[in-house]
């Protein structure tokens, strides 16, 4: 019944005129991908906003005739995806398309040479606070880390994030005044760096959260987005911090990525750590047990062993925010649901229950598009959002200012480590 459905479809969207313009073609591709695979939760019809859209096409295209080419149909393609009003459905352009493929293979699409630091605004004394740095790039092994502020440049003070980074447009050797920690009392030291080629920005790292009690350390995961090499190595990191008492996964900001990588590294923390992706013609079991791989949603071919994993087995807790999405919430979540951790932060962007695939059109451009439905290993739904255990403002200004992060202090409280 369904192959019947399929060819009744096909025929639809695709047989229902004779061949005509690049643009038309185009967009009758995207039509029918979304119109068959979408299998998210919206109430928008997809059929319906695609026949829409296409007569808006044809009138554009009425005075070219068949020379309209690919360039008038991608606004149209932009709306049928931002039509379905999911945030898990979205366009890419051919240079987006071809710069994510990239990151989905373990590169980094533009590996110019960078210091491998992203900032946040000036507090009011004038110092820049770094917002999160690239694992292994130059500043990372220059010893800087999150949270810490940036007073000066070769000795010159900085108080605008814009003039710190005209600054760092240079090949040459530079040093960094920076402080660390609480604003009453910081640390302050001297990073000297130069930068670098920097092959691959994706990589989670370990460091000593801001004002951390003795026992503590942090895990950054700042994306799932990579190639078998993000899972692999948080088990790696998770067992270089066996010393450690207390570990706290920070995830905010994460957008998410490839669901082997977000199962694989939550299988560090819990064992087993895996759920079912159900689309419109399967339903199948995705997930890790420990090390080893137990399956991937249908279209997705990507599957992997971690040779060496692990298993942490103490205080755990997870910071989130606004902007954690997809397999960002899907790693606090897997912890929150098998009662491993405590979430604590806000509640997260609201992707969480479905996934995403790419469709390749014959531009080069492509639609991700929400086919999967994940449910939980019983087969009930996962919500759309994580919320916190605890909830907490992140507020980037405020840690800038105090030189303490307030999800970080509400963890130590939380786990026990300061009273």
């Amino acid at each position: 019944m369904k192959t019947i459905q399929y060819l009744l479809l096909v025929c639809a969207l695709v047989c229902s005129k004779a061949v005509a313009s690049p643009a038309t073609e185009l967009f009758r591709e995207a039509s029918f991908y979304m119109s068959f695979h979408y299998y998210g939760y919206s109430k928008v019809n997809p059929t319906v906003l695609a026949e829409g859209l296409a007569a808006q096409l044809e009138e554009v295209c009425k005075p070219k005739a068949d020379t309209c080419d690919f360039a008038q149909a991608r606004p149209f393609i932009q709306r049928l995806a931002t039509g379905m009003q999911d945030g898990h459905t979205y366009y890419l352009s051919p240079q987006t398309f071809r710069s994510t493929l990239s990151r989905f293979q373990g590169t980094n699409p533009n590996p110019n040479p960078l210091f491998g630091l992203r900032f946040g605004n000036a507090n009011t004394r004038g110092e820049i606070p770094v917002r999160d740095v690239v694992a292994d790039a130059a500043a990372f092994k220059a010893g800087i880390r999150p949270f810490d502020r940036v007073l000066s440049i070769n000795g010159q003070q900085v108080n605008t994030t814009e003039t710190l980074r005209t600054a760092l447009s240079t090949d040459q050797d530079v040093k960094l005044e920076v402080l660390r920690g609480d604003a009453a009392n910081p640390i302050k030291f001297v990073a000297t760096m130069r930068r670098a080629r920097i092959e691959q920005d994706n990589l989670p790292f370990l460091y000593q959260p801001p004002n951390a009690p003795a026992g503590v350390v942090a895990l950054r995961i700042p994306t799932f987005t990579g190639s078998n090499d993000i899972a692999p190595r948080v088990h790696a990191l998770v067992a270089q911090a066996q010393n450690a008492k207390t570990l706290i996964i920070d995830v905010r900001d994460n957008p998410g990525g490839e669901e082997t990588e977000c199962y694989g590294a939550a299988s560090a923390f819990i064992g087993k750590a895996a759920n079912l992706n159900e689309t419109r013609l399967a339903r199948v079991t995705v997930g890790f047990d420990g090390g080893k791989f137990l399956g991937n949603d249908p279209k997705d071919l990507t599957q992997f062993d971690i040779a060496n994993p692990s298993l942490w087995k103490g205080n755990v807790a997870v910071l989130t925010n606004s902007q954690t999405a997809s397999c960002g919430e899907l790693m606090a979540y897997l912890l929150q649901y098998n009662k491993r951790a405590q979430v604590i932060g806000e509640t997260t962007y609201g992707i969480l229950n479905t996934a995403t695939e790419f469709w390749q059109l014959v531009d080069q451009s492509a639609l991700a598009i929400t086919y999967v439905r994940t449910l939980n290993p019983d087969g009930t739904s996962v919500p759309e959002q994580v919320v916190p255990n605890i909830e907490t403002r992140d507020n980037p200004s405020a840690a800038a200012e105090t030189g303490r992060d307030a999800l970080f202090e509400r963890a130590y409280i939380a786990l026990g480590v300061r009273q």
